[in-house]
Formats: C-alpha cells, sequence, structure tokens
C-alpha cells in the first residue's frame, strides 16, 4: 500500500480529497490521541460545519481502529460517497436551483443563469453496487 500513496496523490485529480482521507484524517486522530485537550481547544476555532466534520471524522476513524476489518472500511467509504456525491451536491442544489440566477451585487442588475458558462448544473450520484465503475 504504501508504494501507491505517492503515485495516487501525485496522479489524481483529486489530491485535495486523497489527502484529507489518507493524510489529515490519521494526523488528526494522532493528534487527538496526544492531546485530546489542545486538540478540543484548536477545534473551538474552526467554523461551526468545520467543527462537525472534523468530529464525525474523528470518531469514525476511532471506531474503525477499535475493531479494524473491511466492513468497517466499507463503511467508511459508503458514508463518504454519500457526503461527497449526493449530499453535498443536494445541497448545492438547495441553494442554486436549476433556474437560479446570478444578479449584480451593486446594482441589482439581472446577469442571467447561475448554471450557465463553465458552470453546469450537477446531479447527485445515487450508490450502485452494480455500477462497475463507482463500486471498485
Amino acid at each position: 500500500p504504501i508504494p501507491c500513496v505517492p503515485w495516487q496523490s501525485q496522479t489524481s485529480g483529486h489530491r485535495a480529497e486523497f489527502n484529507d482521507v489518507y493524510v489529515v484524517g490519521p494526523q488528526e486522530v494522532n493528534s487527538y490521541i496526544a492531546d485530546s485537550k489542545n486538540w478540543l481547544g484548536e477545534l473551538k476555532n474552526d467554523p461551526e460545519r468545520e467543527q462537525a466534520e472534523k468530529l464525525e471524522a474523528l470518531c469514525d476513524w476511532l471506531k474503525l481502529a477499535e475493531e479494524p476489518n473491511m466492513a468497517g472500511c466499507v463503511k467508511v467509504a459508503f458514508k463518504r460517497f454519500h457526503a461527497q456525491y449526493r449530499d453535498r451536491i443536494n445541497k448545492l442544489i438547495e441553494c442554486f436551483p436549476k433556474d437560479a440566477r446570478v444578479t449584480d451585487k451593486d446594482t441589482g442588475e439581472d446577469c442571467g443563469l447561475f448554471w450557465s458558462g463553465a458552470r453546469r448544473f450537477p446531479s447527485a450520484l445515487t450508490f450502485d453496487a452494480k455500477d462497475e465503475i463507482r463500486s471498485r
């Protein structure tokens, strides 16, 4: 597994996500284990949403560390899949529906559709174990 870490982190289009999962996550757990009081103190400086995400990730990692097994890894991956590719996209669609418009903040003038040009309207993914691309 070690040789794939540098390769994956250099070739992936999702370097930040890879880093969050395989580098930052374990570092956060190690920091918490080394000095939980300090870790929790630093957590208070983060925005509420980030605090919740960090605490949830910490709990997932700690539960998995108690009894490391493939089923636990699959649960974490399944949860992350839904958070990244369903829940965040649904929240984005809720904030910016297909017909959302952009207005100039100074004049209030209508600048057109939000979902235009490089921005394409997203669609949330639904997990399907039969989908060979997403279930590898």
